[in-house]
Formats: C-alpha cells, sequence, structure tokens
C-alpha cells in the first residue's frame, strides 16, 4: 500500500484428491482512498472442476462523508455463474447513509436489491437473492445519569424494515422498539418489542409455490451480568406468534466459568416450544405444521497451559421432538389450505464433540491433533427425552483422529 493506494490478493489452489478434483480460488482487492472519500474494486473467482462450475464476482465500492458525522457507503455488485444446470449472471446493490454526529442523535438509513440471478455462495455468504429491502434505524443516546444512581448510560431504538421480492411481491416487514440499560455494576439489560406485517413466505418450499404468511408480534428481553472474579452470565428470552396461529418461546441461559486466565469453561443452554412450527416435509411435498419442543447444548472448554499450546473441547448436542399437527395445500391465491393426509410425528438427535490440541513447537510451526466424535439418530415417532439421549450415543455417523503439521522451513 501507498499513501492513497491500498492493494491486496488472496489465493488458494487444492490438490487432486480420490474423491474430487481440486477447487481454485482467487480475490483481489485494489482501493483508492482520500481525506473524506475512496472508491475500491474487489473481484473473486472460484473454480469447481468436479461440478463443471465456475464462478466470478466483481464488485465496486465507494465511501464519501462530506461532513463530520456523515458517511455514504454503496456498492455495486455482478456475478457469473457458469455450471451444466445454470449460465446466469445476477446483480445487486446497496447504498447507506449514516449521520452520527457524536451527541445524543444517530440515524442509519440502508437501502439494497439483489435480483433472482445474484450468487456469492462460491466464495462469500448471502442470506438470499431476489429480495429489495428498505431500513431505517434510529437511535436516542442518554449517556449520563446521576452518580448516586444505578444507570450508567442507556438509549432507545427504533427500526423499520420493509421488503419485498425483486418482482414487487410483499415480504414480512417489521418495526421494532428496543430499550437498552448499561448499569454501573457493568451489567446490561435489551428489552425489544417487534411487530411483523404479513407477507409471502418464498423460501419454506425450496423452490416451490410461495404461501401467505399473517401479521405477527414478539417481545425479546437479554441481561448481561456483571463480569465477577469467576463466573459471567448471559439470559435471553423471546415469545412470540409463530407459523399460522400459533405462538413460541425460547429461553437461552449462558454461564461462563474462568477457573484462571488460562482455564474457561462456556455452556449455552437453549430451549425452544413451538405451538405452531412451519417446515417443508420433503415426503409430503407438503408444507407442515408441527408441535416442537427442542433443547440445545453447546459447551466450549478454552485451556492455554503455555504461551505455544492450547487445548480445546466443543461439544453441540441437539434434541428435537416434534408433533405433527397439520399438513396444508397451497391455494391459488397463496393460502394455506388443510390437506387430507396425516403428516407423520419424527424426533433427532444429534451429537457433535471435537477435542482439538495446538502445539508451537517453533515460530509459526504448529502440531494439531484433533478428535471428532459425531453421532445422530432419526425417527419417525414423538420419542422420549432419555431414548433420543442414548440413542444419539449409540449411532455414530463420524469418528476420526487428525494429525496435522505446519513447519516454517
Amino acid at each position: 500500500s501507498t499513501d492513497h493506494w491500498e492493494y491486496g490478493a488472496f489465493g488458494a489452489a487444492e490438490d487432486d484428491s480420490s474423491l474430487a478434483e481440486g477447487r481454485d480460488f482467487l480475490a483481489p482487492r485494489i482501493r483508492r482512498r482520500s481525506d473524506d472519500w475512496s472508491v475500491g474494486y474487489l473481484g473473486t473467482h472460484t473454480d469447481r472442476p468436479s461440478l463443471e462450475r465456475s464462478a466470478r464476482v466483481h464488485a465496486l465500492d465507494g465511501e464519501y462523508s462530506p461532513a463530520p458525522g456523515w458517511a455514504i457507503r454503496g456498492q455495486a455488485i455482478r456475478t457469473e455463474i457458469e455450471d451444466p444446470l445454470q449460465v446466469d449472471d445476477g446483480h445487486g446493490a446497496w447504498l447507506s447513509a449514516l449521520y452520527a454526529p457524536g451527541g445524543r442523535f444517530e440515524q442509519n438509513i440502508h437501502a439494497s436489491w439483489y435480483d433472482e440471478g445474484y450468487d456469492v455462495n462460491d466464495l462469500g455468504f448471502m442470506e438470499r437473492n431476489n429480495i429489495r429491502v428498505l431500513e431505517s434505524e434510529t437511535i436516542w443516546y442518554r449517556r449520563s445519569y446521576p452518580e448516586d444512581g444505578f444507570t450508567q448510560s442507556s438509549q432507545w431504538s427504533a427500526e423499520l424494515e420493509w421488503r419485498t421480492t425483486d418482482d414487487g411481491d410483499r415480504l414480512p416487514s417489521e418495526a421494532k422498539l428496543g430499550r437498552s440499560i448499561t448499569f454501573r455494576d457493568g451489567s446490561d439489560l435489551w428489552v425489544f418489542a417487534e411487530a411483523e406485517t404479513s407477507g409471502i413466505d418464498d423460501l419454506t418450499t425450496r423452490g416451490g409455490a410461495a404461501f401467505n404468511l399473517p401479521s405477527r408480534v414478539g417481545l425479546e428481553a437479554n441481561y448481561l451480568g456483571p463480569r465477577g472474579e469467576h463466573w459471567w452470565w448471559y439470559i435471553e428470552a423471546k415469545a412470540y406468534e409463530d407459523g399460522v396461529d400459533g405462538s413460541a418461546a425460547e429461553l437461552l441461559l449462558s454461564p461462563q466459568y474462568f477457573v484462571s486466565p488460562e482455564l474457561n469453561f462456556v455452556l449455552d443452554l437453549t430451549y425452544v416450544n413451538s405451538t405452531d412450527w412451519l417446515i417443508w416435509n420433503p415426503d409430503l411435498a407438503r408444507v407442515t405444521s408441527y408441535d416442537r419442543r427442542q433443547w440445545q447444548v453447546d459447551l466450549d472448554t478454552n485451556w492455554y497451559p503455555s504461551r505455544k499450546s492450547e487445548f480445546r473441547i466443543k461439544l453441540q448436542w441437539v434434541l428435537l421432538r416434534a408433533r405433527a399437527l397439520q399438513a396444508y395445500d397451497i391455494a391459488p391465491d397463496g393460502d394455506l389450505a388443510a390437506a387430507a393426509v396425516v403428516p407423520q410425528d419424527f424426533s433427532l438427535s444429534d451429537l457433535g464433540l471435537q477435542m482439538r490440541l495446538r502445539y508451537e513447537f517453533k515460530p509459526l510451526s504448529d502440531l494439531f491433533v484433533v478428535y471428532s466424535y459425531g453421532g445422530s439418530v432419526f425417527m419417525d415417532e414423538d420419542s422420549e427425552w432419555d431414548s433420543l439421549l442414548g440413542d444419539s450415543i449409540d449411532n455414530p455417523t463420524a469418528h476420526q483422529l487428525l494429525v496435522k503439521m505446519s513447519y516454517r522451513f
């Protein structure tokens, strides 16, 4: 880079294996910047010979600050896909304006558009394509309170979002009002109320017909406790309308325990209960509603016995019970109509465990030892929790030991 130019490139090439031909990746970046503006280009190229697929992305971006506290940013994107099933070009763009003068008020407006052919998944991630979005976020800060009170600072936030497909079909849009408070003991509290308009769901059917969803409301509260000598707590609770006429509740408990600066444990325990969980049933080729109960356990252990070594354990366990309620046909006007077919209950249990040891035996040279275990079971019935716990252990899907060494000459 120089005073006004920044540039760089990333590239990777894979060797062929017995299962697939190696992939190639390239991503160059260049940017010209000044005191109050910048323009740049980012390109990516991906070659996947086993799929006879190649993908390229070209993106031009810019930023301009016309006055202190103002920032205007934008990007225009073109994607090019070539494979036996798809030869298509896509386009997208976004533009945002941020006003943050540093006082009590902040405003951000963001508009984005991505057509149906837009695709950056070969070397990137996108939530979806075929969408237009207009968003507004307004924040009002109060940065000081009397010193003899419990509150240190607070803010109000108001978010508005309007969404349609690229053809103009209305997707669910939302309005959200939030309140957050930072207390003098270091803890934080967030509370949100959200209202969602009616609109179509064009993703659940996986390329099939879209269907109508009703308007819905929800509440959310999050609390991050003060950092103690050993303990730190985070709690998240949600209640919202779900499906066609049901409701759902979610609860996350996340305690963290620090034995020492070198050893800590982090647990995420999540429970979800929905009385109208709408998903696609591939066996019936229909949208189906379920009464859903789900537990998820995430446990991380991080240990740094020395400056040159680390040992980590990651465990994830998902247990799901779903009692079938109703299968639906999609009427010509998009409404869901009860189907005569009878859906099946189901339950599943997925277990994943990874233990990783890293040791730096010389500068920039490491030895990795990784053990992985996976277990999974799917049953066409609403099984009991204790049965699900044991079945995923008794049905391993992965059992691996990997040793890798990187050596700098």
